[in-house]
């Protein structure tokens, strides 16, 4: 139960890593439109 508990909290952790990336994407993506 406390690997169980470990792994989904490390999993959640890297989920919210993989959204803070794909936020940072969108807004370089969303400068560089406005630039160009």
């Amino acid at each position: 139960m406390f690997n169980s508990k470990v792994v989904s909290a490390h999993h959640a952790r890297m989920q919210g890593l993989q959204e803070d990336n794909y936020n940072g994407i969108l807004l370089s993506l969303k400068d560089r439109i406005i630039i160009f």
